[in-house]
């Protein structure tokens, strides 16, 4: 052995500190095993940066224009049938520069075990022909949440798959950033939020594509920032008159808030219906796990979290215009949930179909794209054809 070969003072010190190492080890042991993390956001939750990038030079808006928005994931909910609408994100998605992290199956009520059925007056509606069918969409929904906790994800944004966004959807999600930063009513920026978060962390969910929006009275319906997005459409395309059941509902806040074009507001959430496009915290889906699995459901999904939140106990910001919509054939296609039979007899091409009022809409793009000149491979060949032609004939000749 090494030790052997050196003299008795070196082999004494040696031996004195081979006694020390294991000693050593077993305070460096206890030392570790009495870490405590008393943070609310946890050191290892997902978050849209990673620990070794961030730095004093390092902008977190600029985040935004990464894969993921700025947000730790993006989350697809949808059901393993609708194969079409999953080629259909994966096609704006690509377009638009966006990875989808992760696609979460949706779940049909037929496979929730009655055991399983949440506790509370949904129960009773589930029970129903016309509600039951929401059954699976709560615990769809449920399962998203728990991905978030389970994976310690600090933000996530959570798309359906039936959604269409504008080409310019990071420079929106930009603006957004900016308008809740610069918000003034809000508490500055955290150390943490100034770091990881673009969005912020103040915030249990955040409304970017619902259908029905109603703020709270007065005096807390002057409680709304006001930020410029340049790529917002144009209030002739933008507004979107209420149908009979109230739902698309935001041209009155608009005028509430005397936008200008270029111009959205936030609002604190109140009652805000539909969960096209949203997004929730690490501690959000924590909260939304809690409120609507473990302790109850008193209604469809989108109407629970919306009694939530105008009872103070879940907590959020509402995007006016909406950033995000539902995209429609106007078919049985367009839903999972109840439709008449005759809807399902008409063929409708996607082509044909609709959305919201966006500046450039992604799928729009996506057919300019795939119909247009560049569709035809050979079409940038035909100088080269030529002159293969002529040289072909001087051969002949």
């Amino acid at each position: 052995m090494i030790i052997e070969s050196l003299s008795p003072s070196m082999r004494r010190r040696c031996s004195f500190l081979l006694l020390l190492i294991p000693v050593l080890g077993i305070i460096v042991i206890v030392f570790e095993s009495s870490r405590v993390d008393h943070s609310s956001h946890p050191s290892n939750v997902l978050s849209s940066v990673s620990a070794s990038t961030v730095s004093e030079t390092h902008d977190i808006i600029a985040d935004t224009h990464n894969e993921t928005l700025g947000f730790g994931a993006v989350l697809l909910l949808s059901l393993p049938s609708r194969t079409d609408r999953h080629d259909a994100i994966s096609l704006i998605a690509a377009h638009t520069g966006i990875k989808i992290t992760k696609t979460i199956y949706g779940v049909v009520s037929d496979d929730v075990d009655k055991k399983a059925y949440p506790y509370g007056d949904a129960r009773k509606k589930f029970e129903s022909d016309r509600f039951y069918p929401y059954l699976g969409s709560w615990r769809s929904h449920m399962d998203i949440f728990r991905y978030i906790v389970d994976n310690r994800i600090q933000t996530a944004l959570i798309l359906e798959d039936d959604l269409d966004w504008d080409m310019n959807v990071k420079d929106q999600f930009e603006a957004l950033a900016r308008g809740l930063r610069n918000s003034t009513i809000r508490r500055p920026f955290s150390e943490e939020e100034l770091e990881t978060a673009p969005y912020g962390l103040d915030w249990d969910i955040l409304h970017i594509g619902c259908s029905q929006v109603r703020i709270a009275g007065a005096p807390r319906d002057q409680a709304f920032t006001v930020y410029t997005d340049e790529y917002r459409a144009p209030n002739h395309i933008t507004k979107n008159p209420c149908n009979p059941f109230g739902y698309f509902c935001w041209e009155g806040l608009m005028k509430h808030a005397k936008l200008k074009e270029n111009q959205r507001a936030i609002y604190p959430t109140h009652e805000s219906v539909g969960l096209s496009a949203f997004a929730v915290t690490y501690t959000g889906a924590q909260r939304l796990l809690y409120q609507l699995s473990y302790k109850e459901l008193t209604d469809t999904l989108d109407r629970s979290i919306s009694k939530l939140t105008m009872q103070g106990a879940v907590r959020g910001w509402t995007v006016i215009p909406p950033m995000m919509g539902e995209f429609k054939v106007d078919s049985g296609k367009d839903t999972n949930l109840n439709v008449k039979a005759d809807m399902f007899s008409k063929d409708v091409s996607n082509l044909k179909g609709h959305g919201p009022g966006l500046l450039r809409s992604a799928r729009q793009s996506l057919t300019e794209t795939w119909e247009g000149d560049s569709a035809n491979y050979w079409v940038s060949e035909k100088a080269y054809w030529g002159k293969q032609e002529e040289k072909a004939d001087k051969v002949g000749r």
